[in-house]
């Protein structure tokens, strides 16, 4: 790890700590070694799958808390998690099949596999463990956004993820599956880990894909949980942020309110802009229209 990552590795290590504390030296040292045997048997399926000419990314797991905070054994893992193209899932499924994990090997033809995207195998014995093969990130029925789409993200993928395919990736895992702050913070320790998220192209993209709202929740949760690197609402569109809140209000009378208060209340703003005696301060009520179209229009021109 660089500087920049090694610093934020050991700022979220510490915010994980709190949660070990309760451990005795016994419980660290058999999740240390479960963790790493997983790890290994990875890499082992990994190898295996090459030589079945079947490319495999490990996703998740000890292998994400050992790139996110230099520690595999810092997070409980039970499972493995192998990313592959979809055309190579019924063939990875019989490798992982053929080394000692039961499962279901679904065909390649099978609508099955139009549906979910993982199948999870499972093998017993003095070390269980289970195998999920992926042959998509996120289930077809969510929307998510397109450039995590395989065909897409594929050629990019190499070994690993890029950092910030990576980050929007958790930020969208963790909204998928709402399991806690645990997740939330892998998001930010990924986030953290990027040189730059270009957050004005995932927004713009996001706006398109009709996915803003959960990269909207996600960022904004990393940021006041875990102080992680989002920029503030001035990055994202206002109209954007606007529709976020009025889809959140259920009733009428506060979507008529919030449009009220949004276009007349006066704020700070209006003050700077125009400095007048308190007496006359109702007059701001009137100048604020002015100064939002002003704002979204020559004032976005002339910066």
């Amino acid at each position: 790890m660089d500087g920049a990552a090694s610093n934020s590795g050991n700022a979220l290590t510490q915010i994980l700590a709190p949660e070990m504390d309760g451990e005795d030296l016994a419980q660290r040292r058999v999740r240390a070694v479960r963790n790493q045997y997983l790890l290994a048997e990875g890499r082992r399926l990994t190898g295996l799958l090459a030589d079945a000419g079947v490319t495999a990314v490990v996703i998740k797991g000890p292998a994400l808390s050992d790139r996110l905070f230099g520690a595999p054994g810092l997070r409980d893992h039970a499972d493995i998690d192998l990313v592959v193209r979809p055309e190579d899932a019924q063939r990875a499924m019989d490798v992982v099949g053929g080394c000692g994990y039961e499962g279901e090997v679904i065909a390649a033809d099978s609508p099955v596999l139009r549906g979910p995207c993982e199948n999870a195998f499972r093998k017993g014995g003095a070390v269980p463990g289970m195998v999920e093969v992926h042959w998509r990130l996120y289930p077809r029925h969510l929307p998510f956004p397109r450039k995590l789409e395989l065909d897409v993200l594929w050629p990019r993928l190499g070994a690993e993820f890029e950092e910030n395919d990576l980050a929007l990736y958790l930020c969208f895992h963790w909204v998928k599956e709402w399991e806690g702050i645990d997740k939330l913070k892998l998001f930010a320790a990924a986030l953290d880990q990027c040189a730059a998220f270009p957050w004005v192209e995932a927004v713009r993209e996001a706006e398109a894909e009709g996915t803003l709202r959960m990269l909207l929740l996600g960022g904004v949760m990393a940021r006041r949980c875990f102080a992680a690197q989002v920029p503030d609402a001035s990055a994202v569109s206002e109209w954007a942020l606007f529709r976020f809140s009025w889809d959140l209000l259920m009733t009428w009378r506060d979507r008529a309110r919030y449009v009220r208060y949004t276009l007349v209340a006066p704020t700070i703003a209006e003050c700077r802009a125009w400095p007048l005696p308190a007496r006359w301060h109702w007059v701001y009520c009137f100048l604020r229209p002015f100064r939002l179209v002003w704002k979204h229009t020559a004032g976005r021109l002339a910066s």
